[in-house]
């Protein structure tokens, strides 16, 4: 198994409430609702962003996503989790930058992610 999968991530009822932490192999072979974030990332002239799935994902292989995206960790927030994410993966240090605009139920189109989107 590689690393991630041993990642530790809150799971949550359906009215996104912690009630547990779990494996992130656990989670998602269980379909226990968890989190996520993704951060949407405009250049100057207002053009987005995104990524291509790396074709060694175990979900979405290859597929175009959001331009930086993650689980937000066990004991985490959202805010702070599309900071880290976005740092991560882009590089760019962005405290205090970002806006929610929306959030997707946890339902098994998402993989039982709440989707925390911003801007």
């Amino acid at each position: 198994m590689a690393d991630i999968d041993y990642e530790i991530l809150d799971w949550s009822t359906r009215c996104d409430r912690v009630i547990g932490q779990r494996t992130r192999s656990e989670i998602h072979r269980l379909g226990l609702i968890h989190r996520a974030v993704h951060a949407l990332v405009f250049n100057s002239s207002g053009r987005l962003f995104l990524q291509q799935r790396s074709l060694s994902k175990d979900m979405n292989r290859g597929l175009w996503d959001s331009s930086a995206a993650g689980h937000v960790d066990a004991g985490e927030n959202y805010d702070d989790c599309v900071v880290r994410e976005v740092r991560e993966e882009l590089g760019i240090n962005a405290s205090g930058r970002f806006e929610q605009l929306f959030k997707i139920e946890a339902i098994p189109a998402t993989g039982m992610e709440f989707c925390t989107v911003y801007d």
